[in-house]
């Protein structure tokens, strides 16, 4: 009757667990998705904001905590693509 138990407690938690890591992919998967759609977003409207000579797009903001990492990521992608606006502004 143990080993039944045992078994039955096994073969739940592997399931739980492969349901937990299957999970756990969508949601990386979307969440880069979501990422990647706000760079290019970003990266557009500075590209576009440089061409025209408006360069307010280009204030510093510094967050900290939990999203600071991502905030200096989306400056550096600002920087970057104003500066290749800037470079094809004919």
């Amino acid at each position: 009757m143990k080993r039944k138990i045992l078994i039955a407690f096994l073969a739940a938690g592997t399931v739980l667990g492969f349901g937990t890591g299957v999970h756990s992919l969508h949601h990386h998967r979307q969440s880069h998705d979501r990422m990647a759609q706000r760079l290019s977003r970003v990266c557009v409207d500075s590209a576009l904001a440089a061409r025209d000579g408006g360069d307010e797009l280009l204030a510093a903001t510094a967050p900290t905590g939990r999203h600071a990492h991502f905030a200096r990521v989306e400056r550096e992608v600002r920087y970057r693509c104003a500066a290749e606006g800037r470079r094809h502004r004919r």
